[in-house]
C-alpha cells in the first residue's frame, strides 16, 4: 500500500516548515526546512519499510530533527541512519 501524506500530517505545532516550492528537489541533500522535501522523504521511507501509521511518520519526522543527526543531509545516509536507529528491517 502506497502512503501519501499531506501537510496536515506533519507535527506543525512542533516543527516549522516553508512551503514555497510545491515539489521536493531532485537533490541528494535534504532541506529539513522545506515541508515538501520532508513530506517526500517521510513518504519514501514509510513506503520502503511498509509503514502505514501516522505515528510511524511522526517517529521519522522526529528523527529528522534530532540534533545528533543535524550534520547528515544526504538522503540515503539519513535514511540508513534512521533505519538503524529505529531498528527496521527490509
Amino acid at each position: 500500500m502506497l502512503i501519501k501524506l499531506a501537510k496536515e500530517n506533519l507535527q506543525r505545532l512542533k516543527y516549522t516548515y516553508t512551503w514555497e516550492d510545491d515539489k521536493p528537489s531532485e537533490s541528494s541533500k535534504l532541506d529539513r526546512e522545506n515541508g515538501f522535501e520532508v513530506l517526500s522523504f517521510i513518504e519514501d521511507f514509510m513506503n520502503r519499510y511498509d509503514l502505514n501509521k501516522l505515528s510511524d511518520a511522526h517517529k521519522v519526522e522526529d528523527m529528522l530533527h534530532r540534533k545528533k543527526l543535524a550534520d547528515i543531509d544526504d538522503k540515503k545516509e539519513l535514511a540508513a541512519t534512521i533505519e538503524y536507529l529505529l531498528r527496521l528491517k527490509l
